[in-house]
């Protein structure tokens, strides 16, 4: 198995170089899934079904369906599984939740998917350069840096863990399961000095990715100095270490910070929306969203 692995996460790779290029994107920077899936001509929505990842429909046109009520960042991650699905020429499929202990058997298919997914939210060479710029390896880095990472990409934090271990193969399992003794809520409360429920997003002075996409409610830590434009965010407070702030309405946003003149556009979309992905970030949804 370990040699059909290997060539099933090479296949993979391959497959999210070609789809990056296809979709004018480089092969280093995070991408946005959705915005990926239109200009390869895939329909995604996210719909209110509890008991589904994900849903892939080969038809005309080809169709995706996320979970509206996991995590943004695994959204992301499901999307880009059911796009594999697309690119691979696999039939209808449907993913069921899967809790963190549940074993299943070992399928070749949904492993090449989820390769395919993971090599095109984080490609290596962007890894790499992602902890380069912060001054660190993979190796050596803090849990708050791999939380800054693996926000820039647009992943969980346990994912980043898994690909630099199992795909990319950065670190040794060893260290990845040093590394997964930190939780997402610790790290938070690390990184804030105080436990917060909201999903926190560090769009740091070495942020890359070409938006920042949240949903509202969603806490967003930015570097001091940093000023936000629009009505989606509001400022929480300055840290010690940046500015905090919330998004708490649909839209377009900016922030912008005044001493190195860094500008990021900022897209919030409802909270866990329900809809066509071509419209999470409007401020009035189309009653016909067919």
């Amino acid at each position: 198995m370990k040699s059909q692995s290997s060539q099933l996460a090479t296949r993979g790779m391959q497959a999210a170089l070609r789809v990056r290029q296809q979709v004018g994107a480089d092969l280093h920077s995070p991408i946005c899934v959705y915005d990926a899936c239109d200009k390869v001509g895939v329909q995604v929505r996210f719909a209110e079904i509890n008991s589904m990842e994900g849903m892939y429909y080969r038809g005309t046109p080809a169709k995706i369906v996320i979970g509206a009520r996991r995590p943004l960042a695994r959204r992301n991650f499901t999307c880009g599984h059911e796009l594999g699905h697309h690119v691979f020429g696999h039939g209808s499929t449907v993913d069921e939740l899967q809790e963190a202990t549940s074993s299943t058997a070992w399928q070749p298919d949904e492993f090449l998917v989820n390769a395919f997914s993971a090599a095109l939210l984080m490609p290596h060479v962007g890894l790499k350069r992602a902890f380069a710029v912060r001054g660190t390896t993979p190796d050596k880095a803090t849990p708050r840096q791999l939380f800054e990472i693996s926000c820039n990409f647009g992943v969980g934090y346990d994912t980043l863990v898994n690909h630099l271990a199992y795909g990319t193969q950065l670190i040794g399992p060893e260290r990845a399961k040093e590394m997964g003794r930190s939780s997402p809520k610790e790290i938070r409360k690390l990184i804030l000095g105080r436990d917060v429920q909201e999903a926190l997003v560090v769009v740091d002075e070495h942020w890359t990715a070409p938006t920042v996409d949240i949903e509202v409610e969603t806490l967003a830590l930015a570097p001091k100095h940093t000023i936000v434009e629009g009505a989606s965010l509001r400022h929480c407070g300055s840290l010690e270490i940046g500015e905090l702030f919330q998004a708490v309405n649909p839209g377009l946003g900016r922030l912008a910070t005044k001493p190195n003149g860094h500008s990021r556009f900022v897209r919030v979309s409802r909270f866990q929306f329900v809809g066509l992905s071509k419209f999470r970030h409007l401020e009035e949804v189309p009653d016909d969203e067919h």
